[in-house]
């Protein structure tokens, strides 16, 4: 959000990060189903004890292929993700993309998608991430599937804690 302000500012552009719904909106090529109503019929914003038993087998499947892997600052991988550390030691380990793991789509608008659920991006709203997978809320995945603005994020996270990448896009409107 700062960096659109900073945008905003300098480049005089009324830019801001996608609301939820208009990241929905544009993003209908990844729905991972057949169509938006079973999605949201059969996985959209569940509250029950245990929804992940009801996740597809390509969810599980893509969960086990990280977008990004640790390394140590020497450049030697570490084999899984790090095991507890102190802090700044922790943030000095590199976490590099795996370009095997990353997988686009594209939208029939022509917006490209980064397609992981080690992948979100950050949403209008603080602290809201939304999950380029299952387009949940990146804070309660895999346990369960909320909407973005409704299981926020840390505004501060960059998300490596958890093997996780988030971005954003910015937009503006024209005349």
């Amino acid at each position: 959000m700062a960096y659109t302000a900073w945008v905003s500012k300098n480049r005089k552009l009324p830019v801001r990060l996608l609301k939820e719904d208009e990241y929905r909106s544009i993003s209908t090529c990844l729905i991972p189903f057949d169509g938006q109503d079973y999605f949201e019929k059969h996985f959209g914003f569940q509250n029950d004890d245990d929804p992940t038993s009801q996740l597809p087998k390509k969810y599980d499947d893509a969960m086990q292929h990280k977008l990004c892997h640790f390394r140590h600052s020497d450049g030697t991988p570490i084999d899984g993700h790090p095991p507890s550390m102190q802090e700044e030691e922790f943030q000095a380990l590199l976490f590099q993309y795996d370009r095997a793991a990353i997988e686009w789509k594209t939208g029939e608008n022509g917006i490209h998608f980064l397609h992981s659920p080690y992948f979100g991006e950050w949403l209008h709203s603080k602290g809201a991430a939304i999950n380029s997978f299952l387009l949940g809320s990146m804070a309660s995945m895999p346990r369960a599937i909320f909407t973005a603005d409704r299981d926020r994020a840390s505004p501060r996270t960059t998300g490596k804690y958890k093997s996780w990448k988030i971005g954003f896009r910015m937009i503006y409107k024209t005349e």
